[in-house]
């Protein structure tokens, strides 16, 4: 109830839709999945945690999420550097 209260779902909201448009215009994709990797996050541990029905559909995006940052793997090179 705290997060309806908040409005916290509209700023997810926003950052979904911010990510969304971003990766279907194909500009600033790191960007793009770097905004909703906490967002992929989010779902695939409340699917694994506290509703397993929804698994399945959350490894899938997880999955195709990973899929998009093996194509941009090089602009993620520098966090992965010493």
């Amino acid at each position: 109830m705290a997060l309806g209260v908040s409005h916290y779902f509209v700023v997810v909201f926003l950052l979904q839709l911010v990510a969304a448009v971003l990766l279907l215009a194909g500009r600033f994709i790191p960007l793009a999945l770097s905004v909703i990797a906490p967002v992929v996050v989010n779902i695939l541990c409340f699917h694994a945690f506290m509703a397993p029905s929804g698994l399945p559909m959350a490894v899938i995006l997880s999955a195709l999420w990973l899929m998009a940052l093996f194509n941009v793997r090089s602009a993620f090179a520098g966090l992965f550097q010493k």
